[in-house]
């Protein structure tokens, strides 16, 4: 369901990443938010609120344990968003610094590590009981 959506913003994210460390942060969370929606649909379909906001995603005791090696930068990518769409932080009511070419890269390989470990824990993860349907084949 959320598979077109977020291909366009990777997509987006990817022709952003050269051009501008804040497109690339803003176009990426929203890949990123709409794939950890799919994620918990798939590997976890008893947790509710799953629209409650990007934070209530990665914030949560079964992500956090689940994910103990990307779990982090994910939170990290929440924050480098509220940097780009919020630049006053509004606990210390200053500006916040703008992303760098330089803190973008080195963020991605941080990155690589988040997403190769929620891959492989997505991938060895049972699917959700999805109804089965039996069709008939007949030979003539």
């Amino acid at each position: 369901m959320h598979y077109e959506r977020a291909v366009e913003q990777l997509r987006e994210s990817v022709s952003s990443y050269h051009k501008s460390p804040n497109a690339y942060i803003r176009t990426f969370h929203q890949f990123a938010h709409l794939t950890l929606i799919a994620f918990y649909e798939y590997t976890f379909p008893s947790e509710s609120g799953l629209h409650d906001g990007y934070a209530s995603l990665t914030d949560r005791k079964v992500f956090t344990s689940s994910l103990p090696n990307g779990c982090e930068t994910w939170k990290e990518l929440g924050s480098m968003r509220n940097r780009v769409d919020h630049p006053v932080d509004k606990k210390t009511k200053s500006h916040s610094k703008k992303i760098t070419i330089e803190e973008t890269e080195f963020f991605c390989k941080k990155l690589n590590v988040a997403l190769q470990e929620i891959f492989n824990f997505w991938l060895n993860s049972s699917p959700t009981s999805a109804p089965t349907i039996s069709i008939r084949v007949s030979t003539t």
